[in-house]
Formats: structure tokens, C-alpha cells, sequence
């Protein structure tokens, strides 16, 4: 049967209907409407391209170290932006800079992209004051290593009920009270109750200790840092890790200083571990 007999064959509305698909009325209408498809694909692709500038990227700059200014300059010289996310307290850093960051330097990123970024807090870290009053200076000087204190100096003043131990704590030459805030690493002045006479108490061997371990011994006898001496160190760096190699008063097992005094200390960084151990004792 050939298919213009089976098409007559059919109803006549059914035959009106399947005409359609086959005019050149339809053709045409179905050619527009692939076009429409094809040029929309290729506009909106397009567009998605020039929005989101694909293939377009930047690295990421080092910004640890820098002030706020100085990262907010830097990051828009390659059209990025920042955002903070949190501010830390960074006791041994300088304040106000950038601690870390998200993506992480030299990693590729569009532009525009939204770097994140954590700083350390502009405002010191603040500590409550312990109660030293009564406290030994040896404990005295325990509590404020723990609490992140440093004792500047430690004088004394005749006392009848308290000898060796703490009867005053002054910061900025003020007496203070336990609990009131002070910034972390302030320098706190105590003064220790000494017997009528002076009292003495045995000098320290130093030697082959770095300045602040020297420190901490001084302050647990009520002693006091004098004179800092460094020999052949260039750097901050240098000057924390060298170690003394000879102090006035020198050292004796029989050796006694007044509570109160000061001793001078001279400090190199040895080449040789066993450097201190050839040295005789300071005198």
C-alpha cells in the first residue's frame, strides 16, 4: 500500500494535523527555533565566561607579616579582596598584622577573589595581677612566669614579720592590687622584706645559662640583673640564644651577696658546646 493511500485512508482531521509536520511552514519554524537553542547556548556561555572571567586567574601574594594597610594595598594591585576572620592575641609577634591567610601564597585564584585572612590583635593581651604579698620570691617569681609577668627588679626594705618574702608588688612605680588588669609581659617591681642587717644570700653560679634562665635564678634569691654584656652577637636572635660565660660577683660555694644586689654578666654564643666547661670560675 503506498502512503498516500493510507494517508487518505485516515480522518480527516488526523490528516490536517500530520500535513503540518511536513509543510515547509513547520520546517522553517523548527530551523528558527534550533537556531534560538544553538545562539542561546553560545550567548550564555559567553556570558558565564566574561562573569566569572574564565581562564583568568592571579597568584595569591605573601601577605604574613604585613599591616592591614599594607595587605589591602598588595591584594588590590591584583584585584582581590579580604576579609578578616578572626584577630588573635600573638604575645610574641608584632601587633596588628596578618597571622595567616586562605588560599595560602601562590595558589591560583580568579580575580576578585575573597582572600581570608587572620590577624593578631592591636590591643594588648590583658592579665590579672596575682597576689604576691607573703609569697617567697622564689615562689613570687614562679607565679609571674606562669602568668606571663616579668619581674624588673627586686629591691628590699627592712622588715620584722616577713624576711624573704614579698611585703610590696608595684607596677610603674605604684603599688598595685592583686587582681586589677595588666598587659601581659609587664614589668612588675617587687620588694622583698629583708632582717635588720643585710641579709646575704649565696651568689649563683650563671655561667653557661642563657639571659633568661639567668633571670629566673636571680629572681628566686632576690637578686637582681646588672650589666648585660654581648660579645659577638649581630642579632636579637643571637643575643636570646647566647650564654654566659662570665659574671661579677664571680661564683664560690662560699661566695655571699646582699638580698637586693646586682650581678654583671658577659654573654657569648660559643662554638664549641663544651665552651663553658674549660671556663674557671668568675671571681
Amino acid at each position: 500500500m503506498s502512503k498516500s493511500s493510507f494517508f487518505s485512508k485516515l480522518p480527516l482531521g488526523l490528516q490536517h494535523f500530520l500535513s503540518f509536520f511536513v509543510s515547509w511552514k513547520f520546517r522553517i519554524h523548527l530551523g528558527l527555533a534550533l537556531l534560538l537553542v544553538i545562539s542561546s547556548y553560545f550567548l550564555i556561555n559567553g556570558y558565564l565566561d566574561w562573569m566569572t572571567r574564565h581562564n583568568e586567574s592571579t597568584s595569591v601574594p605573601d601577605l604574613k607579616g604585613l599591616s592591614i594597610k599594607e595587605m589591602t594595598t598588595k591584594l588590590a594591585d591584583k584585584n582581590l579582596r579580604h576579609h578578616i576572620v578572626d584577630s588573635i592575641f600573638n604575645r610574641e609577634g608584632e601587633r596588628g598584622v596578618v597571622l595567616d591567610q586562605d588560599p595560602k601564597p601562590e595558589d591560583l585564584v580568579k580575580y576578585h577573589r575573597t582572600i581570608y585572612v587572620t590577624v593578631s590583635r592591636k590591643m594588648r593581651e590583658m592579665v590579672q595581677m596575682p597576689n604576691l604579698i607573703d609569697k617567697s620570691s622564689r615562689h613570687a617569681a614562679s607565679v609571674c612566669e606562669i602568668r606571663g609577668l616579668k619581674i624588673k627588679k627586686i629591691t628590699t626594705q627592712p622588715s620584722d614579720y616577713c624576711t624573704g618574702c614579698v611585703i610590696r608588688q608595684l607596677y610603674k612605680g605604684e603599688e598595685i592590687a592583686a587582681r586589677t588588669p595588666v598587659p601581659y609581659g609587664a614589668n612588675i617591681t617587687l620588694v622583698v622584706g629583708q632582717a635588720q642587717g643585710n641579709q646575704k644570700v649565696p651568689v649563683p653560679d650563671l655561667k653557661g645559662l642563657t639571659i633568661g634562665e639567668a633571670k629566673q635564678r636571680l629572681n628566686e634569691r632576690s637578686l637582681n640583673l646588672g650589666a648585660e654584656v654581648y660579645k659577638d652577637c649581630l642579632t636579637e636572635a643571637d643575643s636570646v640564644a647566647a650564654r654566659i660565660y662570665k659574671q661579677s660577683p664571680g661564683f664560690n660555694k662560699f661566695g655571699v651577696i646582699g638580698m637586693g644586689s646586682a650581678i654583671d654578666i658577659w654573654l657569648r654564643i660559643p662554638a664549641d658546646p663544651a665552651f663553658f666547661d674549660s671556663i674557671p670560675p668568675s671571681r
